[in-house]
């Protein structure tokens, strides 16, 4: 342990033998602080995720500078589907120790995969979007909302919280009670779901306990066990062979009027139940179809009324030259409109489309409809173009590397491995001009990644080749 205030190694005194700094509440601090990290890391071990959490918390709260308190915290957080705050810990924890650090590993563990990464913070926004809707007393689009969110982070326990919540809200015990074990299964710790299993439980397992007897002005006395009055007589019967033969009859008619006023609706409500939770889960499938259907009506009715305006615009011929890019937009957007899986022949139209053509800078609405066109396909296109160029990459073939991954590049800004290696290509091929400017833009626009490492180490190898 060193010193706060000089950082010179501190011994067994209450104060630093270089500076003379107090630091006795200062080691208290930081034994307190690490006997709480010792408390969570056991706590982490059952699973009881939520009272790591607290306990880490408090660590970091004790001490900012504990940096294995803050990795746990990030595992955990990670664990329980909270990306955004695990990446946060990790990103804290590396500013605070850069090398020797567990956390850069984590980072670029994570990093490695790219597409997780986005598939979970995609998820975060889902789950603000169903929390809207919820609030907005919309359930039925929450719990669709929420099922899509646990299809692609199924240990996001936010969203297992809040589907269960809305099940308890619908009465729909048996789904709040498998929801709850899921939950604890991740985190046997967490009182929110082990506070709606109660309600659950409490629910399908009502109280069975006998109500007091009372006697009724007659001879016989009633008592409730359950949901069945149990009448018997409140003396022994004296009486012959027919007394005993009425008892027998009456007894009989009174446990088919039991059975058909007690027994027979309980049924009833049960198979009411069943066919009620049939309805909505197909109408939980109908909803989202309907809501996937009309964003789609939505998207062609937009492409095609710009189509339709460029054309009346432009009167544009087929085959020229000169409006060869107009031409091949026009065609991969009705390839789209009439078969949205065929990739293919869209991306062979999209391969002609140059964003910096004269067409392109002078006609608005052909810029228009570029970005809105690019904005539905350009991420699936720009995985196929960037798959492509890569390859073409591996195989040392620059010039149709440059071609496919400045496509990719085009369509989707938001891939930082096709503008590092559309860097590559440039390097590579000699053209360190544009090399220098692809490296500086994922400086720029991806900081604190390896990508962004690395091409600061190729910037300063391409400054030390021209000098």
């Amino acid at each position: 342990m060193r010193c706060y205030a000089c950082g010179n190694e501190l011994t067994e005194q209450d104060f630093c033998t270089a500076c003379g700094a107090d630091v006795g509440y200062y080691k208290k601090v930081r034994y307190l602080s690490n006997r709480l990290y010792n408390e969570a890391l056991d706590k982490a071990r059952v699973r009881d995720l939520s009272g790591a959490v607290k306990c880490l918390r408090q660590s970091i709260r004790l001490y900012r500078g504990n940096i294995d308190a803050r990795n746990l915290l990030g595992l955990v957080y990670y664990e329980t589907g909270e990306v955004v705050a695990a990446l946060t810990e990790w990103v804290i924890s590396k500013n605070l120790r850069e090398s020797k650090n567990l956390a850069g590993h984590l980072l670029d563990e994570v990093q490695k995969e790219s597409q997780r990464l986005e598939t979970l913070g995609r998820t975060a926004k889902k789950y603000n979007l169903a929390l809207s809707y919820a609030r907005q007393e919309s359930y039925d689009l929450a719990i669709i909302q929420l099922k899509r969110i646990l299809q692609l982070n199924p240990g996001f326990l936010r969203a297992r919280e809040l589907l269960a919540l809305l099940y308890l809200r619908a009465g729909e015990y048996e789904r709040v009670r498998l929801e709850c074990n899921r939950c604890l299964r991740i985190d046997s710790g967490n009182t929110t779901a082990k506070r709606y299993l109660r309600e659950a439980q409490t629910a399908l397992m009502p109280s069975d306990q006998k109500r007091p007897r009372r006697r009724d002005s007659g001879d016989v006395v009633r008592y409730q066990s359950g949901n069945e009055t149990i009448i018997q007589p409140s003396r022994p019967v004296i009486g012959g062979g027919a007394l005993s033969l009425g008892t027998a009859v009456a007894g009989i008619a009174i446990g088919l009027a039991i059975g058909w006023f007690l027994i027979l609706p309980t049924r009833v409500s049960r198979v009411q139940q069943a066919f009620r939770q049939e309805v909505a889960s197909v109408s939980e499938e109908s909803d989202a179809k309907s809501v996937q259907i009309r964003n789609l009506e939505q998207e062609s009715t937009s492409l095609k009324e710009q189509i339709t305006e460029l054309e009346r615009q432009a009167a544009i011929p087929g085959d020229t030259q000169e409006h060869r890019t107009a031409d091949a937009l026009m065609q991969a957007v009705s390839s789209y409109l009439a078969d949205r899986e065929d990739l293919t022949a869209i991306k062979s139209y999209m391969a002609d489309v140059e964003r910096d053509a004269p067409e392109m800078k002078e006609n608005a609405s052909l810029r228009k409809l570029y970005a809105d066109f690019a904005a539905i396909v350009g991420r699936d296109l720009g995985d196929m173009f960037y798959k492509e160029g890569y390859e073409s990459y591996r195989e040392e073939d620059d010039t149709a590397a440059i071609a496919s991954l400045s496509r990719a590049w085009e369509l989707d800004e938001t891939n930082e491995d096709a503008l590092f290696w559309l860097g590559r290509a440039y390097y590579r091929s000699g053209d360190a001009d544009n090399a220098r400017k692809a490296f500086e833009t994922v400086i720029d626009d991806f900081p604190d990644t390896s990508r962004a490492k690395d091409a600061q180490d190729l910037i300063a190898e391409i400054n030390n080749a021209g000098t």
